[in-house]
């Protein structure tokens, strides 16, 4: 019997890792209404939103059209880090404006309050033809209990649970990637530049054309996983477990 209960255990276990799911839908952008075929199409893009504000995300895919087609897009030249869409999004500007867009979207299903999750995307400023050549910093993600609500095209404000550390600026896609420990039951997930102008830092990478001060991103790969490891507590196999027969070559 103490075979058998120490066993069920260790299965329990490995389904938990092998069932454990991204809990952001469509957070690869795939799944669309309609192709996008301007600017500010965010709403193309199935189950994504933009925090009911005057920012206006763009959506962003291969098989586009005008300046929502990648790679060549409006903002820059770039590639899906995989499939064939993404969303972009201004992290900051024009300086003097505090624009900001959000891209947002309901979990699938609500955080557990002491559970640890893993925070990840993959984001980029494109590889080449930029409009806009600056970084800036504090890009982060904030979690809500329901939505968030931009006011026009102004900073949310608060405080993100997780940001980039420095300014962001690449010609190829990062890794972004976080532990996050659920303190309520957040069911919303929001990224972007919580901040002001006066308190976002910023600094010009390439010469472009455009005159404008701002930094703009594209986003990919959006998923939130529950850390298993953090869901089975204390697993321990008891020093009397015992197996039979001993030794044996099967």
């Amino acid at each position: 019997m103490k075979i058998t209960f120490y066993t069920a255990l260790i299965l329990l276990f490995i389904s938990q890792i092998g069932f454990s799911q991204n809990i952001v839908p469509n957070g690869d952008f795939e799944n669309y209404t309609s192709l996008p075929s301007a600017l500010g199409q965010w709403g193309n893009c199935v189950d994504w939103g933009n925090a009911s504000g005057g920012g206006s995300p763009d959506y962003c895919h291969v098989l586009g059209s005008f300046s929502a087609a990648l790679p060549n897009n409006f903002f820059a030249s770039v590639m899906p880090f995989s499939g064939l869409a993404i969303m972009g999004f201004a992290g900051m500007g024009p300086l003097g404006n505090n624009y900001r867009e959000y891209p947002s979207i309901q979990l699938s299903s609500a955080m557990v309050i002491g559970n640890t999750y893993n925070v990840s995307f993959h984001i980029t400023s494109g590889a080449a033809d930029h409009y806009y050549g600056y970084s800036c910093n504090r890009l982060g993600v904030r979690f809500s209990t329901g939505p968030l609500t931009q006011v026009a095209g102004s900073p949310i404000g608060g405080i993100p649970q997780l940001e980039i550390t420095g300014q962001v600026w690449s010609t190829s896609w990062l890794a972004v990637n976080f532990n996050f420990t659920a303190d309520s039951t957040y069911n919303q997930i929001t990224i972007g530049n919580f901040y002001n102008d006066d308190s976002t830092s910023y600094m010009s990478q390439i010469q472009v054309n455009s005159s404008s001060v701002a930094a703009y991103y594209f986003i990919d790969d959006v998923s939130v996983i529950e850390d298993p490891s953090a869901s089975v507590n204390n697993l321990v196999l008891g020093k009397d477990l015992t197996v039979y027969p001993n030794p044996t070559s099967g």
